[in-house]
């Protein structure tokens, strides 16, 4: 393929992300060294595979998406999609997750069991991202497992990141563009004062993570052989954070950093 143009980072395109073809994909995938200074986990990041990230051409959030790419790469986090550039006119650089998403791995879970130390250890990832964008004001609005990726640790392990920051909005700073993250469909992930048409919120976000537990918890149980032996005291503690993170009323769900402390606690040492 033609090397990239300028605004791709000097990078070489060598494909496209997601269903839609050219002219009309606004996502590609890249491949080269990006500058200088760009670390991933503490790492100084060599020639491998990214993703550009085109800003839609008739956005009204255009300032708002500059705005909260460039906060989340200033603010870096491991649980968290790492933004490696932001461009106001052209787009974002983001890591590429090779792993694919959550909602496919969900999909496998109907054939294949997954141990509730797993679903634990991935939500409790789901949970620190959160917590990490919630302590730096920024409302993500639109919590899926679509919308976290995989990726393997140094050990191959896979692990969970949270990306696709297109709703996402900073408090107090975007008052005035808040309402276009609201999500009207009828998705299980979606709170239930954002379907009915109120703003989203960081308690919105906590109910998103908490519905995506509670799915993955109900796919393991269809397994009841295998499921009947796991920690009765970790699949309590797990229900109890379906519980709080799903009420009705968002100002009586637990906050995402309430999650992740019960979930350090929760979760078994090896």
């Amino acid at each position: 393929p033609a090397p990239a143009r300028k605004k791709d980072w000097g990078l070489m395109q060598v494909d496209v992300v997601g269903r839609h073809r050219p002219p009309f994909a606004r996502t590609l995938l890249v491949h080269g060294a990006v500058a200088a200074g760009v670390r991933w986990n503490g790492e100084a990041v060599a020639a491998s595979n990214w993703v550009v990230k085109r800003w839609p051409d008739k956005s009204v959030r255009r300032k708002v998406d500059v705005e909260v790419h460039e906060k989340i790469r200033a603010n870096p986090c491991d649980w968290v999609v790492e933004i490696a550039g932001v461009h106001s006119n052209d787009g974002v650089l983001m890591e590429f997750c090779r792993e694919g998403d959550l909602q496919t791995l969900m999909g496998t879970s109907r054939r294949r069991y997954t141990p509730v130390k797993v679903i634990a250890t991935l939500v409790s990832q789901i949970f620190r991202a959160l917590s990490h964008l919630h302590q730096i004001k920024i409302v993500h609005s639109d919590v899926s497992p679509q919308n976290v990726f995989l990726r393997k640790d140094k050990s191959g392990e896979i692990e969970c990141v949270l990306g696709d920051f297109g709703h996402s909005y900073v408090v107090e700073q975007h008052a005035e563009s808040r309402s276009s993250v609201h999500q009207g469909h009828g998705s299980i992930y979606v709170a239930p004062e954002v379907q009915s048409g109120s703003i989203s919120t960081m308690a919105s976000d906590v109910y998103s993570a908490g519905k995506i537990l509670d799915q993955m918890i109900a796919a393991s149980r269809h397994f009841k052989e295998e499921f009947e032996k796991e920690s009765k005291v970790l699949v309590r503690n797990l229900t109890v954070l379906v519980e709080r993170c799903t009420v009705e009323q968002p100002k009586e769900r637990w906050r995402s950093a309430d999650a992740c402390r019960l979930l350090q606690r929760a979760l078994p040492r090896d």
